[in-house]
């Protein structure tokens, strides 16, 4: 299947989840992942901030962060086809159209 058609399949089923449907995902996302064995055995952990209809990751980042991880988010720098991964202080920090 070509990228674009999964994408386009994928922003199709994330439109279809409603608010309460999507609260709950992020919910289960945060503990399932806290849970992991191997998230449990990091220190560092490399993330993403979601961002329109995706699920949530907010409940994780923070649950990783009060867990006493360092979270690293992406962001681009400098230049436009730069990306890093830089660690943040909280989600307050984010822009709020991430």
């Amino acid at each position: 299947m070509q990228k674009a058609t999964l994408r386009r399949r994928f922003r199709g089923l994330r439109a279809s989840i409603g608010p309460t449907e999507s609260a709950e995902a992020a919910h289960r996302l945060a503990e399932s992942a806290t849970t992991c064995a191997l998230l449990q055995n990091s220190e560092v952990i490399a993330a993403f901030a979601s961002f329109g209809d995706e699920i949530s990751t907010d409940a994780l980042i923070d649950r990783l962060r009060v867990d006493g991880r360092k979270v690293l988010l992406p962001r681009v720098a400098g230049s436009e086809d730069t990306m890093v991964l830089a660690e943040f202080s909280h989600l307050e920090a984010l822009p709020k159209d991430r």
